[in-house]
């Protein structure tokens, strides 16, 4: 079988965007939203989505608010979770613990001095 080099060189283009920047596209905003879930940001920030849609944020980013809101027994949520038994998300799951949810708003990928 015969390759034509522009097959090659289309192929070997795609393979580096995508595994070097991992995204389609970038743009600014200043809320994201994905499977029902809003999350609201203090300012625009540049946003973009992977391959598969899942969104990703150049931080450090602001988190001002997330919808929708945890209503004390639901809707939960943690950043980089470490208990291995307890959880924020959901009080109908066993081991729940409203305390593990932060409060917003969150300075999410900040850098520690």
């Amino acid at each position: 079988m015969i390759t034509h080099p522009l097959n090659l060189c289309v192929a070997t283009i795609s393979a580096l965007l995508f595994s070097s920047i991992g995204t389609l596209w970038a743009a600014t905003a200043a809320s994201v939203t994905q499977s029902g879930i809003t999350w609201t940001f203090d300012k625009p920030y540049e946003v973009g989505q992977f391959a598969n849609s899942d969104w990703w944020v150049l931080g450090p980013v602001q988190i001002t608010a997330i919808t929708p809101e945890f209503t004390g027994k639901r809707n939960g949520w943690q950043v980089n979770p470490i208990d291995t038994v307890h959880q924020g998300y959901d009080n109908r799951a066993p081991d729940f613990d409203a305390k593990l949810i932060p409060s917003l708003p969150i300075l999410h990928g900040a850098v520690s001095p």
